[in-house]
């Protein structure tokens, strides 16, 4: 098994990452644990065999939730999909550039997919830098109540 609590290599760095963005949405501290329970240290095709699976099932519920009309589950599921994705790459070399690019872009498609639902809403813009466009994520603020009392005076 990873030690991603108090990683002592490249995977379980990788994964802590994950794990701390659970705390946000971005996948389940138990999910991922149950992830690297049968991965041996240094073992890169089984890391990145379990993350795919892990993104696929995650994605497939999502998809399941959404039919269901249940947005909020959907949302979650797409969400953690995202980061699941992101981890089946991060240990791929400049080799294997065309399976990374794949499974950015799956990445993004989750994200996406989500984001649609999150409230406060979450705007894909686009960002002009020289001659290339960037995609690029404008998360509205959360209306603030805002209380203002009129002071009262002391007659006295």
């Amino acid at each position: 098994m990873i030690d991603f609590l108090f990683p002592t290599e490249g995977m379980g760095s990788q994964t802590l990452r994950t794990v701390a963005e659970a705390a946000y949405g971005g996948g389940d501290v138990f999910e991922i644990s149950r992830v690297l329970k049968d991965i041996e240290p240094g073992d890169k095709d089984a890391f990145e065999k379990a993350w795919i699976d892990k993104a696929e099932d995650t994605e497939a519920r999502a998809k399941k939730a959404e039919a269901a009309g249940h947005t909020r589950s959907a949302m979650k599921y797409y969400y953690a999909a995202n980061q699941y994705w992101r981890m089946s790459d991060v240990l791929l070399t400049i080799e294997r550039n065309d399976d990374k690019r794949e499974r950015f872009i799956k990445s993004q498609e989750c994200f996406q997919a989500g984001a649609k639902y999150n409230d406060p809403k979450i705007e894909v813009i686009e960002v002009q830098c020289g001659d290339e466009t960037y995609e690029g994520y404008f998360c509205h603020p959360r209306p603030r109540l805002i209380h203002v009392c009129k002071k009262h005076s002391d007659p006295g």
